[in-house]
């Protein structure tokens, strides 16, 4: 096994023991809060149901928790990709796996959500990455529709629930491209 592949499976292995645990802890790592907290070298954080509820230094780790050690480990919070297609186009050269796009001219009726695959392997490796979040954003259609439809909000750490919020957003083409679009 080479060591791309034993990385892999690590993160993979851990995610799962974060997603089956009601607290994990993650002790002595270096800690990317990107906030008022700043950059904290060996702080642990406990997660309880998902959330994380501390990130210190000097923070006991409560009973029954699932402990990681972060030693020689770096954390820092979820990428948010803001205009995504994960999950809704397996193959982009092959019209029947992308379902981003209306074909029947619903409009702002058409729901991006309706096309999602929780399962698809783009969502594996963007996980692996650091995307926990994205806004689904469906594409305009080739009728010249200028609302493409309604943008749906997912979550890529939890497997009971990926849909956050299904109707986020209506997508509309607007500028240059939606005046041409529109035939203006």
């Amino acid at each position: 096994m080479n060591k791309l592949n034993a990385i892999i499976m690590v993160l993979l292995l851990g995610a799962g023991v974060m997603a089956g645990a009601e607290t994990v802890v993650i002790k002595d790592a270096k800690v990317h809060s990107f906030g008022a907290l700043g950059t904290m070298p060996e702080a642990t954080i406990v997660i309880v149901d998902g959330e994380i509820t501390e990130i210190g230094r000097q923070i006991t780790v409560p009973d029954g928790a699932t402990v990681i050690d972060g030693a020689g480990k770096v954390v820092t919070p979820g990428v948010f990709d803001t205009a995504s297609s994960l999950g809704l186009a397996e193959v982009g050269a092959v019209d029947a796996t992308v379902d981003n796009e209306q074909t029947m001219g619903y409009g702002p009726a058409f729901r991006v959500v309706d096309g999602f695959n929780p399962r698809s392997v783009a969502i594996t490796v963007n996980r692996i990455e650091g995307v926990t979040r994205a806004l689904l954003v469906p594409q305009p259609d080739r009728e010249g529709h200028v609302l493409a439809g309604t943008a749906s909000v997912v979550n890529f750490g939890s497997t009971a629930a990926f849909v956050e919020r299904e109707q986020a957003a209506v997508v509309a083409m607007l500028g240059e491209a939606g005046a041409r679009m529109s035939g203006g």
